[in-house]
């Protein structure tokens, strides 16, 4: 492969560009990469798969053939001077092009099998430079290995092109393979560039429904969202953000009076003061699986919030971080957490069951106050061990609920006191 253009064409996607709108979506492929990063490490392959785009006889861009498949998301194309071709996919004329002007994130390679000369130039954005590089039939393009976003395919010659097929190898992360549009409302967010990644700065104004925070844009990793970042998105229902992000700041869903589900895969270790606190339709939150610590009142007002799977690797959970989570039915508080802060579970009033752990040291102030609804306490350590735990006041619908204490065998006596667990679940021997 030749390493320098050695053709100057004048390129460049502009509104011009509209003639013979296509949509595209995009084929999964068969091989998966996966590298684990720690906090703030530059990431390299963050649960990225590989995919392929295929450009054969059965979707031509002349016939604005629309396709959808398992992944959902759309690419739109824009095309000049084609023209069907019985044998393959297209025929392009002298200086006919095609190019894609919304952005396939994570380019690796494009190979174009065709006949007469054809020419490609790329970038991280729409706006292409006056250049081109030739392209050798049969023979993938690596973009020299900088996973561009956009690319535009022309015919430079005199002579008609034919294109028997051409496929585009490319990487989105696992947290776009779902049902739907993976890059839902992602035009709707505004994205600062931060030296080697971006940022995501805002959302825009949008019509609502589900919002999936891309893993690269413009071919970099997408590492932090700003505080405020979703501030007053009052129509967003669902959203989920990849494990590329690294930081996320304060007050980030304030206003989001309609967020129902959160899937949050970001690569960090603790939930900011106040990150979920007032949102009233929230129902559903998975958190990072390597959390530390849960901040002060980051739930709090979580009204329909019904269950919190608190990961084991959570060691601290704030003043009032749960506070009037009137619908929560269940929680088991992690063995690294070694003190229940004040106000923490207060006015849950729906709260049954509670698995405190034999770590626990101190219980503050109204921690389980207004929680009139608990009935089981699953304590991780014996019944000494519990009278030495310094108990604060106005948690007496804590302290008046059936005790059990924690065994991994069945007793001989009294099994009837004691659990373990069974499938996950805090079960009562012979019960």
């Amino acid at each position: 492969m030749i390493k320098k253009p050695l053709a100057l064409i004048s390129i460049g996607i502009t509104s011009a560009f509209v003639a013979g709108l296509v949509t595209f979506s995009v084929a999964n492929g068969e091989r998966t990469s996966k590298t684990a990063i720690a906090q703030g490490q530059e990431p390299n392959l963050l649960n990225l798969n590989d995919y392929s785009l295929s450009l054969t006889s059965e979707n031509r861009l002349s016939e604005s053939k629309v396709i959808r498949t398992a992944l959902g998301n759309t690419i739109d194309f824009v095309h000049s001077g084609l023209n069907t071709y019985q044998s393959g996919w297209e025929t392009v004329s002298s200086d006919g092009y095609f190019a894609n002007s919304t952005p396939i994130s994570g380019m690796e390679t494009i190979t174009l099998n065709f006949s007469g000369e054809l020419a490609i130039t790329y970038g991280f954005d729409s706006s292409l430079g006056d250049w081109a590089i030739p392209l050798t039939s049969g023979e993938p393009f690596d973009f020299y290995g900088e996973r561009p976003s956009y690319f535009i395919v022309r015919n430079y010659a005199a002579s008609n092109a034919n294109i028997l097929s051409a496929t585009i190898d490319y990487e989105c992360s696992e947290s776009e393979q779902q049902e739907g549009s993976p890059s839902a409302n992602m035009s709707n967010l505004t994205f600062t560039l931060s030296s080697t990644y971006y940022e995501v700065e805002k959302a825009n104004s949008f019509n609502g429904g589900d919002v999936v925070v891309p893993t690269l844009y413009n071919g970099k990793y997408v590492r932090r969202i700003r505080n405020d970042g979703f501030y007053n998105a009052t129509s967003m229902t669902s959203i989920e953000i990849p494990s590329s992000v690294t930081y996320i700041g304060e007050y980030v869903f304030s206003g989001c009076s309609s967020l129902k589900s959160v899937k949050l895969r970001a690569n960090v270790l603790s939930i900011s003061t106040n990150m979920f606190y007032g949102l009233s339709s929230l129902e559903s939150i998975e958190l990072p699986a390597d959390l530390r610590t849960i901040g002060n009142y980051a739930f709090s007002y979580c009204s329909k919030l019904s269950s919190v799977n608190i990961p084991s690797t959570v060691t601290s959970i704030g003043e009032k971080a749960f506070y009037s989570c009137s619908s929560l039915t269940f929680v088991a508080i992690p063995d690294g957490v070694t003190s229940i802060a004040r106000y923490t579970f207060t006015y849950c009033s729906r709260l049954e069951g509670v698995v405190i752990p034999s770590g626990v040291t101190s219980i503050g102030n109204s921690a389980f106050d207004g929680s009139w609804g608990i009935s089981s306490v699953y304590y991780g350590g014996t019944a000494n061990s519990w009278n030495s735990i310094s108990i604060d006041s106005y948690n007496t619908y804590l302290t008046g609920a059936t005790r059990y204490y924690y065994s991994a065998y069945q007793p001989v006596q009294n099994p009837g006191s004691y659990w373990h667990y069974v499938d996950g679940v805090p079960t009562v021997w012979g019960a």
